[in-house]
Parts: structure tokens; C-alpha cells; sequence
């Protein structure tokens, strides 16, 4: 059986990429590792692992851990993740980070997109997701690759219209 790619945008396999996070055997080193290790999270629905990573202060604000992980397992099951785009990835500081990311899904609707600058903390040598800053969309040329990494050109592939 050939080994699937990771849905993050690395090109590794999964087991030698994000898989190993969100099977708990290791911790992701970086801000930016945490975020593409979330992103795995949606597209395998994975709702424990997206709540693990979330900063503790926001877990213990959220009264109804089940709420939750309901809504999560929702959004999961009505959103197909198509690609992941890095845009910004400054090295972080000693226990703060940030990431600026473009996601692309599809929905009952057709294509989405979240583009968000993303806020990581590092408690006790681990990172967690604290919050982020949704920005306006990224815009996306007809003739570019397609979001979804068929390597069709967008226009041919999820950019019909």
C-alpha cells in the first residue's frame, strides 16, 4: 500500500509528517508545525487534537467541552479541505508565534477560503493555538494552480464558474 501524503503542504508522507502529532507520539516544535498539524486535524476529523492544541486559557473558558467538540465534528462533516497555503511564517519568539495561512474548502455552497493570521503561545515547552485575526480573502489568478493541488489550472479545476 503506498503511503498517503500529508494533507499540510509538505509532500511527506503523513506518518513522517503530522501524523505522529495527532497520534500524540510527538509534540510539534514550532508555531508553524502546530498550525499545519490543525490543519491535518480538519481534513482527518480530528476533533480531540484541535482541542488539545487550543491554548488552555481558551479551553477553560469554554464551559461546554462537548459543545464543542459537537460543533467541531460538524464543521468537519460538512467541509471538504482542499490546500493549505503558507504565506507568512516569521521565526518565532522565545514562547510567542505566528503564522498567516490561507485554507481553501469546499462547501455545500462551493469554494471557501479562511485566510487568518494566527497567534501560537509556548507553555512549558509546548505549543498551543491561542486565537487569530480572519483577513480578507486571498485573491486567486484563473491561470495559478489549483487550490486543491489537482494541478489543474484554477480556472479548469475549482475556479469554473
Amino acid at each position: 500500500m503506498p503511503k498517503q501524503d500529508c494533507p499540510c503542504p509538505s509532500g511527506k508522507p503523513y506518518d513522517a509528517c503530522c501524523g505522529p502529532f495527532l497520534e500524540g507520539r510527538a509534540l510539534p516544535k514550532t508555531p508553524g508545525e502546530l498550525m499545519r498539524s490543525r490543519y491535518t486535524a480538519f481534513c482527518k476529523k480530528a476533533p480531540d487534537y484541535l482541542v488539545a492544541t487550543l491554548a488552555p486559557e481558551k479551553r477553560a473558558t469554554n464551559a461546554d467541552e462537548s459543545a464543542c467538540l459537537q460543533d467541531l465534528s460538524h464543521t468537519m462533516d460538512t467541509t471538504r479541505w482542499l490546500g493549505l497555503r503558507v504565506i507568512r511564517e516569521p521565526a518565532p519568539a522565545s514562547d510567542t508565534g505566528i503564522v498567516e495561512f490561507a485554507a481553501f474548502f469546499e462547501r455545500d455552497k462551493g469554494l471557501g477560503q479562511l485566510h487568518e493570521q494566527s497567534f501560537f503561545i509556548r507553555e512549558n515547552g509546548r505549543w498551543f493555538y491561542r486565537d487569530g485575526d480572519i483577513l480578507p480573502p486571498v485573491p486567486l489568478a484563473k491561470n495559478q494552480a489549483c487550490v486543491c493541488g489537482s494541478g489543474l489550472k484554477f480556472k479548469r479545476c475549482h475556479g469554473k464558474t
